[in-house]
């Protein structure tokens, strides 16, 4: 068509409409695709508009012939594919220059994903696993060949498998040494560190998973001999691997193609970004929980503590028990030897409460020289020897009253009472 010979060998996919929309003149870059496609002399509108075989989701803003502007295409598969088509009216029809933007729009969707995830860690107390459920769905759903995939994540002895897409549901309950990841990873320990990408194709990837696997049950539940391509992105934090995700195709050894594996390493970033916000949460929530002396729970963590073990108490019908814990003498230290020796004696009171008491029990530092302790199904006249155990471990006497709790006492007036305990046991000054 006279005109338009000079954009036969621009790269963007060109096409010429007539006015009926139908695909008239093209170049060549958009030959292969019209071809394979089944396009060549259709009816454009119609096909926006039935959806047919193309699966053409949607066409934003909808067109209407003549067009001027632009609009983006959507066609639904595996990859799912992003075109943004630039439109003007011209001799009689519609002239359009296409162009795949898939890559941008993968990379948006792995963006606004953060943010969802970002969001549920502010309003709602998520499960880490929830989270990394969503991220992995939506990385299998967006990055080009990824028809299956799994996060592990590093509890600081092995990678537990923390979410899956296209495994069986028992491989939940398997974990991996650090050593076994790493070498499944293969690429070395510098790379892994900066959480770069590594791809395994066929025949490889049976074999690296034999040498760590060993055909165990994870060998089967992982469809290891199903798998023609996998693509690894250590999940890196402060240098350190705190994560892995994988992505599967279980088809085809070349089904990643190159923008695959930037797109993959985009939802690595957002597992990093997760797995601080998770982290840094559950920090906050252990500092508003414990004491920062001695490391021991608080009164805030007392009131959580209480009524936990009570509701068990009742639960297994047996009693609980509160020694309220008073150190004699403190004041005395910090006046002669100073608030540092003073803070010395209270982290061993600390330290001998989290070792001798019995396993179970709960210790709490109140304020200043005060400590509670709770215990469930402590029999009557074991109070006494457990307190004569902690005195013994400590430089300082301390002072202790022990008090059982029932089913209608609030926490307040179980410590009252065993405080009222306690100062029975005073020395007389």
């Amino acid at each position: 068509m006279t005109g338009l010979e000079g954009l036969l060998d621009l790269p963007q996919t060109v096409v010429w409409l007539d006015p009926q929309g139908r695909i008239g003149w093209h170049n060549r870059a958009a030959a292969s695709a019209l071809s394979r496609l089944g396009l060549e002399g259709q009816p454009i509108l119609s096909l926006l508009e039935q959806g047919s075989r193309l699966r053409l989701v949607e066409a934003q803003p909808p067109v209407t012939l003549p067009y001027q502007g632009h609009c983006t295409l959507v066609i639904e598969g595996k990859p799912r594919r992003w075109y943004r088509f630039f439109c003007h009216p011209y001799l009689g029809g519609t002239l359009c220059f296409g162009v795949d933007v898939s890559d941008l729009y993968s990379k948006a969707l792995a963006y606004q994903t953060t943010l969802e995830v970002l969001s549920n860690l502010l309003t709602r107390d998520a499960r880490l696993e929830e989270l990394l459920q969503h991220v992995l769905e939506t990385a299998v759903a967006v990055v080009p060949g990824a028809q299956a995939g799994s996060i592990w994540y590093y509890s600081g002895e092995q990678f537990r498998l923390a979410a899956q897409v296209g495994f069986s549901q028992e491989l939940m309950d398997i974990a991996v040494p650090y050593e076994d990841e790493l070498k499944w990873y293969g690429s070395g320990e510098e790379a892994w560190r900066q959480g770069q990408p590594r791809l395994l194709q066929g025949a490889q990837i049976v074999a690296r998973s034999f040498l760590i696997l060993r055909e165990g049950p994870g060998y089967e539940l992982g469809k290891i001999d199903k798998i023609q391509a996998n693509l690894c992105v250590p999940v890196v934090l402060g240098g350190e691997a705190m994560a892995v995700l994988n992505l599967d195709n279980l088809e085809h050894p070349d089904a990643f193609p190159p923008e695959a594996v930037a797109i993959a390493s985009h939802f690595a970033l957002q597992t990093a970004v997760l797995l601080y916000g998770v982290l840094n949460q559950r920090n906050l929530s252990e500092l508003a929980h414990t004491d920062p002396l001695t490391g021991l729970g608080n009164r805030r963590a007392l009131s959580e503590g209480f009524a936990r073990m009570r509701t068990q108490a009742q639960r297994l019908g047996k009693p609980l028990t509160m020694i309220f814990w008073d150190l004699d003498g403190l004041k005395r230290v910090n006046d002669q030897h100073g608030h540092v020796a003073g803070d010395q004696v209270l982290r061993e009171v600390a330290l001998a409460l989290q070792t001798l008491l019995r396993h179970g029990d709960r210790a709490y530092r109140i304020g200043g020289d005060e400590f509670v302790s709770l215990h469930l199904d402590l029999s009557e006249g074991e109070e006494g020897p457990l307190i004569e155990r902690v005195r013994s471990a400590l430089p300082l006497r301390i002072s202790a009253g022990a008090a059982r709790a029932s089913e209608t006492m609030s926490l307040e007036q179980v410590l009252e009472l065993a405080d009222t305990q306690m100062y029975r046991d005073k020395p007389l000054k």
